[in-house]
């Protein structure tokens, strides 16, 4: 009631008005700040880390690393950061269902302290490897506040304003961008004795988040959907929209509880097998990989250049690279003012269709920039141009997405592929554009203006605005093309449909545990009758079993054999066969003839039951069909686990002692041919019947006489029958 009194006076208001710019910043200084840091922070100090490197494995080994090699573990520690950044996507999802939005990124800051202390640590401890485990951590953590920052943001924003809000976080990225490049001045940290502290800086902004964010408030979407806890989430939106008038947002929220009621979040492959979000998906894929294949982070590489070519002092570059963080920033501040005038579609296509006209300019600007003495300022000016078109949407567009067009269960989902895909092809782009410039020279451009083009089609054609709908709105468009050409997808299905199908389930674990494998029974009952006719009297039941027992388990014993004699095969024939400088496109041609057999003899066995009955609604078929997935795969990955196994501890061996590695081998071989001479019984010249009746009295040694005769008994009975 206290409560309620103070919200209706206008200084509550105010107050409580303030709570939502308050979260958005306690969430956006310790989320998306710290990857743009992160990248613009590592550049600084690149000629010192390299140093220290060489100088680290001079105390170790007594002598310098050669240059290639210091360029290769400087390549790693700037590598490892997507990587991190890729595992970060990864986890973030399901820390979003387990512990909600805002306790994500609080732990989250674990991954960033951690970062910070190991890079603190590695002069110290003259370990560059540390300086490489603690890029991974800071990139694990971009990788989360990357995808569970405009979650939160998204979830906790009205719907009047949900883009400006989730727009906030490309805001966060660029500052973050801007001070990484201030801080990393030679007057700053940029300098020889501090760049430990520069890269451990990352450690303040997550304690001002770890201080700030747990005075707000949770998402409200999350409290009452995912954790049903109304009272929650009130208490929530009072605090963030300063308005005792929730009941429209509260009805939104409860529609879209009802939607999505008894059913669990969703994994990202399930997704792909959810054709209800196919279109979704599809947006997500093409615009998450558009938004680093784009080439906007290339440009920072051509920076130094161009304006090394357009005049500017060596020692003021620093400076002027400030500025290409500052334009990114600024459009992501203007567009967060506009996105909801002018919507989202128009932002992101107007976004890309620009950087595509400034990419070819630039390639033009470039290959004249010898011949004319003012082309290296068009460069320059195509340069800022292209950072500001993707401030203008890319930047900020793409990740309030996975928020507007999926629900609540798939939403964590969709970031973890969203989130996936950025960090895959900022890596691919890092590893590939030395290579394209080498290749492409001042045409390098051509590949990224390629995706800006496809991409500005694809929303043209497919992407619907979002502006101002609701989240089940929005949903109820993508349906549409969804459900194209199919029929209406059954909301729930019917109570007898649910019984009829149970029982169906329940007949066929009945019939495969009393039918067993057809094909095991018959080959036993041909083993018996053969044995009939051979010798006149059936074989025991036990025997039988043995014969099997040996069918089934002999084709591994083959496979064994073979594996053993592979190496000498392809040592002694491979190269005289398809191995020689003539043969080797047939030998990598013959990989295909196994497809051709698959796509053959395929059509001959059967189909996933599950799709028979589920997708084809193929009840006589789904019953036809009896195959063990579980046992097969879980065999399957057992071998090949013993063969890792077995592979990692030879090499350990032989690491470890060397040529004498062979010595622990030689034990066992001993162990079993001991094994063998004393307890193998000898098999040559006898019936099934006598090898059992030896083995029968190893089995039987030592046990009472009584016990003995009774089993004595049951073998002859059994041999009877």
């Amino acid at each position: 009631m206290e409560e309620t009194e103070i919200e209706r006076t206008p200084s509550g208001k105010k107050l409580q008005g303030r709570i939502l710019v308050m979260t958005i910043c306690a969430a956006g200084i310790g989320g998306t700040f710290q990857y743009g840091y992160s990248i613009s922070v590592i550049n600084a100090p690149t000629m010192y880390i390299q140093t220290f490197i060489n100088e680290t494995w001079l105390e170790r080994t007594g002598t310098p690393l050669e240059s290639h090699l210091i360029t290769l573990l400087w390549s790693i520690i700037v590598s490892v950061y997507p990587l991190g950044g890729l595992i970060g996507a990864l986890i973030a999802g399901p820390m979003a269902v387990q512990f909600g939005r805002k306790t994500s990124l609080l732990l989250n800051n674990l991954f960033v302290i951690l970062s910070a202390v190991l890079v603190l640590a590695s002069r110290a401890c003259r370990s560059f490897e540390m300086i490489i485990l603690s890029r991974v951590f800071a990139g694990v953590n971009a990788g989360i506040s990357m995808n569970v920052q405009p979650m939160y943001l998204g979830e906790s924003a009205p719907k009047k304003l949900r883009g400006a809000v989730s727009m906030s976080s490309a805001s966060f990225t660029a500052l973050g961008i801007v001070l990484g490049q201030v801080i990393g001045l030679r007057e700053i940290l940029g300098s020889e004795w501090c760049w430990p502290l520069l890269l451990a800086s990352n450690a303040i902004p997550g304690l001002v988040q770890l201080v700030t964010l747990p005075w707000l408030p949770e998402s409200p979407r999350y409290l009452l959907i995912d954790k049903n806890n109304k009272e929650a989430c009130l208490k929530a939106l009072r605090r963030l929209r300063g308005s005792l008038d929730l009941s429209a947002e509260m009805d939104e929220m409860l529609e879209e509880q009802a939607a999505v009621k008894g059913e669990r979040s969703k994994r990202p492959w399930e997704l792909f097998q959810d054709r209800s979000v196919r279109w979704q998906l599809i947006t997500v894929v093409v615009l998450s990989s558009a938004m680093q294949l784009c080439g906007n982070d290339s440009m920072y590489f051509y920076a130094s250049y161009v304006f090394q070519e357009a005049g500017i002092p060596y020692d003021k570059i620093q400076y002027v690279v400030i500025g290409t963080g500052s334009c990114e920033l600024i459009t992501s501040i203007t567009c967060s003012l506009f996105i909801e005038r002018l919507g989202r579609r128009i932002l992101i296509l107007g976004g890309y269709m620009l950087m595509a006209l400034w990419a070819v300019v630039f390639m033009v600007a470039l290959s004249l920039q010898e011949k004319i003495s003012w082309m290296p300022y068009m460069s320059m000016g195509c340069m800022f141009a292209y950072i500001l078109s993707f401030g203008i949407g890319p930047a900020g567009v793409t990740g309030i997405l996975p928020t507007e067009i999926f629900d609540q269960n798939s939403r964590p989902a969709a970031y973890m592929i969203s989130g996936s895909l950025m960090w895959s092809m900022l890596f691919l782009v890092g590893m590939l554009f030395p290579f394209i410039v080498g290749g492409l020279g001042v045409f390098c451009y051509v590949p990224f203006c390629t995706v800006c083009v496809l991409s500005s089609v694809f929303i043209a054609f497919f992407l619907p605005e979002t502006k101002g709908k609701s989240l089940l709105e929005i949903s109820a468009e993508f349906d549409k093309r969804n459900s194209k050409g199919m029929e209406p997808r059954k909301a729930q299905y019917q109570l007898g449909e649910v019984s009829r199908s149970t029982a169906l389930c329940v007949e066929l674990l009945e019939s495969e545990r009393n039918q067993g494998h057809a094909a095991g029974l018959h080959i036993q009952r041909f083993v018996n009758e053969t044995w009939l006719k051979r010798y006149g009297t059936p074989m025991a039941e036990s025997t039988i079993k043995l014969i099997w027992s040996i069918i089934v388990s002999i084709y591994s014993i083959g496979a064994v054999l073979g594996s053993i004699s592979s190496g000498q095969l392809s040592v002694k024939y491979g190269r005289e066969l398809l191995g020689g400088e003539e043969m080797w496109p047939y030998l990598l041609v013959f990989s295909g003839i196994p497809a051709l057999l698959q796509l053959v003899g395929l059509f001959f066995f059967p189909d996933s039951p599950r799709y028979l009955f589920i997708d084809k609604g193929n009840e006589e078929g789904c019953v036809r069909e009896r195959i063990g997935r579980k046992k097969l795969m879980g065999i399957g990955y057992a071998l090949m686990a013993t063969v890792l196994g077995i592979l990692v501890l030879m090499l350990f061996l032989k690491v470890l002692i060397g040529q004498f590695c062979f010595l622990i081998f030689m034990m066992y071989c001993v162990l079993a041919a001991a094994f063998t001479l004393l307890f193998v019984p000898e098999t040559k010249g006898k019936t099934m019947l006598e090898i059992a009746e030896d083995f029968n009295k190893l089995n039987f040694k030592g046990w009472r006489s009584e016990v003995e005769g009774m089993q004595k008994e049951d073998f002859i009975i059994a041999t009877k029958l």
